[in-house]
């Protein structure tokens, strides 16, 4: 920024700048790229890289506080001056961004001079954004010297804990310096924000020493925070340099961390390099071996699946195969689904196979819908096949459960009808979409239809509609069903409104024997609301 200097001090002007020049001369072209382009491309106007004059003689003229010319200039220039005197006019500006911006400025400004001064004034300011832009000035200057900018941010942080965090923040993204930032962990009282500062060291870290990020994660991190930032770093390392992040994986000593560390690199290698992937697994010992080839073999399948039936074909252990099925078949099914059911079939009765067939119909479903169901609906009676159906009717209705709707009258009769019309019933209740209830309304009564209600009377449509859902439980043709549903609707409605559910309950389709037991429950209940304070 040029400030116009007065003639009396041309000396003390040309101390300040080449003050200015050697800090500039001094930071790290990274620190000029990162973290002041922001700062610098708005403030373009001011160093002579974009001559605005017509937006600046705008601001001026809305803002008789300003002079002609940059705005922002000439308000740094007074405040530099006299910054009390230009505090007070900072705070008759009106807010906005535009006033942030002014803020940052002349505190940008003032920071060059004398960054303590400003850090002072900055942080007596009142709370809020004005304040916070404040302070970011001063922190983007003060990043030629971020040790003393540290520092002073940890003395800072009794009035103000953010100034701490992004101070290192700024250092840890813009410096790249997260051994120093690092030294100041422990002054962050905020278990949060230090978390926050530690997920941002090591993701710096980890792009030229994932080795001393694992360590450092070790030595300050714990729980969740350890958890996903060792999965991030191996994710990134599996994907980059999988032999460096199969040596580091030796060092995880927690054992839920270290299986899930291994399905990812194991996953993604088996993508990009599956016979060094192979070769990896073999180094491993018992459950940490078996699952690592499994995960490979899953990755592999992803991009090569034909490679991955002869591997497992050619093998000796009959473990691996069955293993290997459920993502192959996956895989396959959606380019060669009879070769994928085929594969399938080859597998024994047993859970194995359920999970090969699960995954080979959503796979397939994904191309040939249709195909798909047709195949699970004339799967042989029973649970298995009511669960295959189930699984693509949700799929179906998860999308649109109109089209879903649309598929009852082609499911057999029976569980796999009624399961189907209850998933579809609670996809479209969590839209609350009145087009449910026309649905609703021009299904036959029966098993289909109660099932439906079902689902709306367990629904948060309950709470909302109590008089709409109790009338649909009312409805219900199952005698047995109506009756819990009707009590279980009443009751939950008696909880924000006694007297409305005692009204309705008065004409429940029940037995008399049974709606005299639930209208003497709800009278308790509306005279026990009378009673209490």
């Amino acid at each position: 920024m040029k400030t116009k200097f007065r003639s009396g001090f041309v000396p003390f002007a040309l101390w300040v700048a080449a003050t200015v020049a050697a800090y500039w001369i001094g930071m790290s072209q990274q620190s000029r790229s990162d973290a002041l382009v922001d700062s610098h491309n708005r403030k373009g106007s001011l160093n002579g890289t974009n001559n605005n004059s017509a937006a600046n003689a705008k601001k001026a003229q809305n803002n008789p506080l300003l002079g002609h010319g940059d705005p922002n200039e000439e308000l740094a220039s007074r405040f530099v001056r006299d910054p009390d005197k230009g505090i007070i006019e900072l705070e008759k500006l009106p807010p906005g961004k535009s006033t942030q911006d002014a803020y940052q400025d002349v505190f940008e400004e003032l920071a060059s001079i004398d960054a303590l001064r400003a850090a002072a004034l900055a942080l007596n300011l009142s709370p809020g954004p004005n304040r916070a832009a404040a302070l970011t000035g001063v922190q983007l200057i003060w990043l030629g010297d971020p040790k003393a900018l540290l520092d002073w941010a940890s003395t800072a942080a009794d009035t103000d804990p953010d100034v701490l965090q992004s101070s290192l923040m700024m250092v840890v993204k813009s410096e790249e310096k997260p051994a120093l930032a690092a030294q100041y962990l422990d002054k962050i009282a905020d278990p949060s924000a230090r978390n926050q500062v530690i997920t941002a060291i090591a993701s710096v870290m980890s792009q030229s020493d994932p080795a001393g990020t694992l360590s450092f994660l070790g030595q300050v991190a714990s729980g969740m925070t350890y958890n996903n930032n060792v999965q991030i770093l191996f994710g990134n390392l599996s994907k980059h340099d999988p032999p460096t992040a199969a040596t580091l994986i030796n060092q995880l000593t927690d054992l839920n961390t270290r299986q899930a560390v291994i399905a990812t690199l194991a996953t993604n290698w088996g993508q990009s390099d599956p016979q060094a992937a192979v070769l990896w697994t073999q180094t491993l010992q018992g459950a940490d071996a078996t699952s690592a080839l499994n995960s490979v073999l899953s990755g592999w399948a992803q991009n090569d699946p034909k490679s991955v039936l002869a591997y497992i074909t050619g093998t000796a252990d009959p473990s691996t195969y069955y293993s290997a099925v459920p993502a192959l078949a996956q895989s396959m099914s959606a380019s060669d689904p009879q070769s994928a059911l085929a594969l399938v079939q080859s597998l024994p009765d047993g859970s194995t196979k359920d999970k090969a067939l699960n995954s080979a119909l959503l796979g397939m479903a994904k191309s040939n819908f249709a195909y798909a169901l047709d195949y699970a609906i004339n799967l042989p009676v029973g649970s298995n096949r009511d669960t295959e159906i189930g699984s693509l009717v949700g799929l179906q209705a998860n999308a649109s459960p109109a089209q879903a709707a649309k598929l009852l009258d082609q499911i057999p009769a029976g569980n796999a009808q009624l399961n189907a019309a209850s998933t579809v019933a609670a996809a479209w209740v969590k839209q609350n979409s009145p087009t449910f209830l026309d649905w609703l309304g021009g299904l036959p009564e029966g098993d289909v239809r109660d099932a439906a209600i079902v689902q709306l009377d367990s629904s948060g449509q309950a709470a909302k509609h109590p008089s709409a859902v109790f009338a649909q439980a009312n409805s219900i043709s199952n005698p047995d069903l109506r009756a819990v549903q009707i009590q279980t609707v009443l009751i939950n409605w008696a909880v924000k409104d006694p007297q409305a559910a005692l009204a309705a309950a008065q004409n429940a389709n029940l037995p008399d024997d049974q709606r005299a037991s639930l209208v003497q429950k709800l009278t308790q209940s509306v005279t026990r609301s009378k009673n209490s304070p």
